[in-house]
């Protein structure tokens, strides 16, 4: 059997790094060394690839200091940026953004005195660190530098500008993300990343009209010539279930059924597209357990939400949960409510596995305490018998 070299090694040390597992990148760049094989910049660049992914920014940037003071790693500006997304993830996990701002620019600064030039890439690191802190004003400077050419750089290119629309739209700033946008379309290509990102940044403003806001961007899109996903129609009927509105039921479950029209399509372009449309049916059950029933189209509304619950093939707990408390809300017969109730919490007993408290908790919200303890104990009874069949 052939001894392994270089490449395998980079190959190994990649795949862990990918996955933020710094204990074993770090056992297979030790391993290597000790076979004698010496790691070259892409064994390095995977071990701080690593240490980025886990969100460890400090040791990040020391590895990085440390190797460059070792090893020719002039030039190496993959590792810069590996350094700044570690920074970007450490305040995305740890939600403590104090100072990590001005030791990223700092960093940045400190490159072309080692002779690393910041390029494009660079930048656009540095801005996602920003918008990680939730600092969206400077996010929106250091982008019109870029745009201006004040920057020695490349100018701002579309993962600029979606940096910044997400820096707004983590503060529910949503009107200044589309001003963002505007600027995007008229200095280069926007894409669906970014147009996403500007209807996440509606669903997660205050605005009482982002629902119909965030509908119009999908006309925008049309407009640019930008094709919608998945995750386009997700975010707008995240939208819908958030916002009081007299007919949100029906306008969710006309965008749900806008998007199975292409479903195949759009499908294509998610890995996880049976999550994604499980989670848009889910979406448009709980828009209708949200809407009033003194509106009066209570009926209609919990026909919506039965029908969309019965097209879902794997419903999880959050769905159940979802229909249980439309079933509470909107049927009006105490006595087919208690029976339709039964039938879907009995149903999710023998699919799924341990009973969530999410969906314990709609049950007792929606049941009388007898029949509660009734449905829990069956409940209990037939989960142990799928475990012991």
């Amino acid at each position: 059997m052939a001894s392994p070299d270089l490449s395998t090694f980079n190959t190994i040390l990649t795949g862990f790094a990918k996955k933020g597992e710094t204990q074993r990148t770090k056992y297979w760049l030790d391993e290597m060394q000790q076979m004698g094989i010496a790691p070259n910049y892409i064994s390095y660049n995977s071990w701080i690839d690593s240490l980025a992914i886990a969100g460890k920014a400090a040791e990040a940037q020391a590895e990085w200091e440390k190797l460059y003071e070792s090893m020719d790693y002039k030039g190496n500006f993959y590792a810069c940026t590996s350094v700044l997304s570690a920074w970007a993830n450490y305040a995305r996990q740890t939600q403590e953004t104090d100072g990590i701002i001005e030791t990223a620019l700092k960093f940045v600064d400190g490159m072309e005195k080692k002779q690393v030039k910041p390029t494009i890439v660079t930048y656009n690191a540095l801005l996602k660190v920003i918008s990680a802190c939730e600092e969206p004003e400077l996010a929106e400077k250091l982008l019109k530098q870029m745009e201006s050419g004040l920057i020695p750089t490349e100018k701002a290119d579309v993962v600029s500008y979606s940096c910044v629309i997400n820096a707004f739209a983590k503060v529910g700033m949503a009107e200044r993300a589309h001003e963002i946008n505007k600027r995007l379309v008229a200095n280069t290509k926007p894409n669906t990343t970014t147009f996403n990102a500007l209807i996440h940044a509606y669903s997660r403003s205050s605005d009482p009209d982002r629902a119909e806001k965030a509908e119009a961007i999908l006309d925008e899109m049309k407009t640019a010539g930008v094709d919608c996903d998945l995750l386009t129609y997700c975010t707008i009927l995240t939208c819908w279930y958030k916002i009081k509105h007299v007919d949100k039921a029906t306008r969710a479950r006309l965008q749900l059924e806008n998007m199975m029209k292409n479903y195949s399509a759009l499908a294509r372009k998610h890995r996880n597209s049976e999550e994604l449309l499980r989670n848009a049916q889910t979406m448009v059950i709980t828009a209708c357990a949200h809407s009033s029933p003194d509106s009066g189209n209570g009926h209609e509304t919990l026909e919506i939400a039965t029908k969309t619950y019965r097209e879902v093939q794997n419903p999880n707990h959050v769905t159940y949960a979802a229909y249980i408390l439309a079933l509470k809300i909107l049927e009006q017969d105490p006595q087919k409510r208690d029976r339709c109730i039964s039938e879907v919490f009995l149903r999710y007993c023998k699919e799924g596995s341990e009973i969530e408290d999410l969906v314990r908790k709609r049950l007792e919200e929606a049941t009388s305490p007898s029949l509660f303890q009734e449905l829990l104990d069956t409940g209990t009874e037939l989960q142990m018998q799928k475990k012991l069949a």
